[in-house]
């Protein structure tokens, strides 16, 4: 509910005022504070920096930085004709990606706040155009018996079993070409990425013809997913043009979202590619009124020789040389990069180097929610527990030591201050629920309990089991679902008489 609800509205338009100062995330990071609290049950005096990386919501100024990217990239969405382009450099103007490519040089940023989100991006990079084509254009919903599209099934057992039937079926009917298509993506030494796509299409089951094209590094696997769509049917039409028999072209992909998107060039990721594989779907649909074609999901992985086919030529595409420009998938998946390495790297030189905290700070920041978050999503109190225990800032003596001085620090044990590592190791309350902690570590060695995932699932079992770190020290009564059903009828009598007939 924050992430939806909340942060949209107190960053709104920050692309525009953010100037990276101070003042401006102060107040910001007033409710985004409050807001990690409540939702990681925490105590006030709880460090901010274990809630971000326990709820796995960055740092404010951190967002902020990311907000500004993400509007640089949607400059590229804007038409040509758009006011706010005009702003920029007459290049951003030009429909053809004519001129070299040049890197953003940030040192080299106008003075204005729209020259410094465009510094996110450049004019050469992807384009989107919103009125490429006219509403009234025909669609593959305008040929309902000659176009077929079919996204992923909700059952992929009985998927592969059909898929391998019915076109084990078209092998004998000389009419039909079967094409698989692929897109595949590896990291190439430490750090560089490289995409390849590919496309295999067969005749009576004998492959006819094999397509590979490298996208390099600036490409995401959708966009190889996308373009392999459009080579399969490109290569396929041109195959039937010389074998005058076949009218049906049948194009099988593992990817759903490709699928979706490649009939229709609306003004979304990958427009232009959509757009060429529109021009050839009508192209081969206009040329013969008998002609058909069908774009289906094909499971992947799963022994299908045409896919794996596929998969093995897409994988060989990789090392294909390209010059491609950065896609908009791929600035966007950049943009997530550079907010975790930005995070990252603030965690790595802000982390206390001592404290009840930092014994435990050892998995570094994430923008995927933990699995313990996860969970523990209808276990809140144990949640809260859990981040209280790893952080110190829980109900125990060492605490009440610490910030409640009026509280009795001793433990019910007998021990004068009741800390978090006599609770965990030596508390005799607790000593039949620590075989879970010694299948982790047999010495019960608080770093490996407290900063690593297994460490973290087994004192999971040992609060939910024990008790430990409540406030009076024994298991919370479990609450039911509350229900409709639970109110009394009296609740819905007096709100239905309030009600005018």
């Amino acid at each position: 509910m924050y992430r939806t609800c909340v942060l949209p509205i107190i960053t709104y338009a920050s692309a525009i005022w953010w100037t990276k100062k101070e003042t401006h995330a102060k107040a910001l990071n007033r409710v985004q504070n409050r807001a990690l609290r409540i939702i990681c049950a925490a105590f006030r005096t709880t460090p901010i920096q274990a809630l971000e990386i326990e709820a796995t919501i960055p740092p404010i100024h951190l967002h902020l930085d990311y907000l500004e990217r993400k509007a640089g990239i949607r400059l590229n969405r804007l038409s040509i004709t758009n006011p706010v382009i005009h702003c920029l450099p007459p290049a951003w103007t030009q429909t053809e990606h004519s001129s070299p490519r040049q890197e953003t040089n940030l040192s080299s940023r106008g003075t204005t706040q729209l020259h410094w989100i465009a510094a996110h991006t450049a004019h050469n990079h992807e384009r989107v155009f919103p009125f490429l084509l006219p509403p009234w254009r025909k669609t593959h919903t305008d040929y309902p018996n000659r176009v077929t599209i079919q996204d992923e099934p909700t059952k992929r057992d009985k998927a592969i079993s059909e898929h391998l039937h019915y076109v084990s079926s078209l092998k004998t009917s000389p009419n039909h070409i079967v094409v698989y298509t692929d897109g595949s993506q590896k990291t190439v030494g430490q750090r560089f990425r490289r995409t390849g796509a590919a496309a295999v299409g067969f005749h009576q089951g004998n492959e006819i013809f094999k397509q590979r094209i490298g996208l390099g590094g600036m490409a995401e696997v959708y966009d190889a997913e996308l373009t392999g769509l459009v080579i399969g049917l490109r290569t396929a039409i041109t195959k039937a043009e010389s074998l005058p028999k076949i009218h049906h072209i049948h194009i099988y992909a593992d990817n759903a979202a490709a699928i979706k998107t490649v009939p229709d060039p609306k003004p979304h990721k990958g427009q232009l590619l959509a757009y060429t594989f529109y021009q050839h779907m009508l192209r081969w649909l206009q040329k013969n009124p008998v002609n058909t074609l069908r774009v289906a999901w094909c499971p992947s992985h799963s022994d299908i020789p045409g896919n794996e086919r596929a998969d093995q030529l897409a994988k060989e595409a990789i090392l294909l040389p390209s010059s491609s420009e950065p896609t908009i998938t791929h600035n966007i998946r950049h943009a997530h990069e550079h907010l975790k390495r930005d995070w990252t790297t603030l965690w790595r030189n802000s982390s206390p180097q001592q404290g009840s905290w930092a014994t435990a700070n050892r998995i570094s920041p994430s923008l995927c929610p933990t699995p313990h978050f996860l969970g523990l999503a209808d276990k809140r109190e144990l949640f809260g527990r859990l981040l209280q225990c790893r952080t110190g800032h829980s109900y125990s003596g060492e605490y009440y030591h610490r910030f409640v001085p009026s509280a009795d620090p001793a433990c019910p044990c007998g021990e004068p201050i009741q800390t978090r590592e006599h609770i965990i190791q030596v508390c005799p309350i607790y000593e039949r629920h620590r075989n879970t902690l010694r299948k982790v570590s047999q010495i019960l060695y608080l770093p490996d309990l407290l900063g690593t995932k297994e460490g973290i699932k087994a004192l999971i079992s040992f609060l939910d089991n024990s008790g430990a770190f409540t406030k009076n020290g024994q298991s919370p009564p479990t609450r039911s679902t509350p229900h409709m059903t639970d109110r009394p009828l009296t609740d819905f009598l007096e709100t239905d008489s309030q009600t005018p007939s």
